[in-house]
């Protein structure tokens, strides 16, 4: 009796110990072995305009955090990890709370403040000189206990010591001009700095355009009513950035949506149009912006490679 209650101790023992270490492995974030693509601007010509890189990119970058792990969830990679998949758009939506800003996903707290994104933006940049970042930052939610407005929380957050890391113009720079900085897209209301995409000239769920001073074709059809046609609306922007082969229009190509139900999965939809991208990407001479969801590093190589 004492030697199977002493069986069943040591199973159990182990059973847990398996289970342990399972967990932990499961909290542990390996880096990736591919790294090819932290510098992969270094090798285009300084004199190229921004507008005229075809640049991989992340739609609703923070939204790490979501409802039962699946609702409003886009990424699954830390915006460092992103930054070195070869990603160099970033699409932040944040809200001010308490004289902060936080990164948000709807009504979802990312669990990130805006200044460890910036952080990680600038180890980064560091690290990489010769790279680009162009943020997209959008009021995702009316603020909570804010004394001040969000483009001066924001304006707040950008000259904390670290003011010479932002482009900030309302003009399309060259890549020489911008090298080692982020790009400010203010999608925001009336905003004063940065490049113009603010008030209702970005229509929901569209592909429209808007000149705020700067050009712009961008196809944001998020809600669609299957995959498909997801797919249908990325592949005509891709076919109208192959008309421009570059040049004075940026255009911003979002793989991200979701099919119309109960909930916004965002996983379905990458699951059938970031394989599609990634196969179709060598065909074109320019893509412009692609933001994905779920980047993963093959995604970002194969936005990459449009520039050779």
């Amino acid at each position: 009796m004492e030697k199977t209650l002493r069986k069943h101790l040591l199973i159990a023992v182990s059973l847990s110990a398996v289970a342990f270490l399972s967990a932990a492995l499961a909290l542990l974030r390996l880096p990736s072995e591919k790294t090819g693509n932290a510098d992969w601007m270094a090798a285009l010509p300084s004199d190229r305009l921004l507008s005229s890189l075809s640049l991989p990119g992340t739609h609703d970058s923070g939204a790490t955090h979501s409802l039962f792990d699946s609702a409003g969830k886009c990424q699954d990679a830390s915006i460092r990890e992103q930054l070195d998949y070869g990603a160099r758009f970033l699409d932040i939506r944040l809200k001010g709370v308490d004289d902060s800003l936080s990164l948000y996903h709807g009504f979802i707290d990312q669990r990130l403040s805006f200044a460890s994104v910036l952080s990680s933006c600038y180890a980064f940049l560091d690290a990489h000189s010769s790279e680009a970042i162009v943020m997209s930052v959008k009021e995702e939610q009316k603020p909570s206990k804010c004394t001040r407005g969000f483009e001066a929380l924001l304006s707040e957050a950008i000259a904390e010591g670290k003011a010479d890391y932002w482009y900030t113009e309302n003009a399309i720079p060259t890549l020489r001009e911008v090298r080692g900085r982020i790009v400010l897209l203010s999608r925001y209301a009336n905003p004063t700095m940065g490049l113009d995409c603010g008030g209702d000239s970005w229509r929901d769920n569209a592909t429209f355009e808007m000149d705020n001073g700067v050009p712009f074709h961008v196809q944001d059809r998020y809600k669609v009513s299957d995959n498909a046609a997801k797919w249908s609306e990325a592949a005509a922007c891709f076919a109208y950035a192959d008309s421009l082969s570059g040049g004075s229009t940026f255009v911003i190509n979002f793989m991200s949506g979701y099919v119309n139900g109960l909930l916004p999965l965002a996983a379905p939809t990458a699951r059938y149009v970031n394989p599609l991208a990634e196969e179709h990407a060598g065909e074109h001479s320019f893509t412009g912006i692609v933001p994905f969801d779920f980047l993963t590093e093959d995604l970002a190589s194969a936005i990459i490679g449009v520039n050779a």
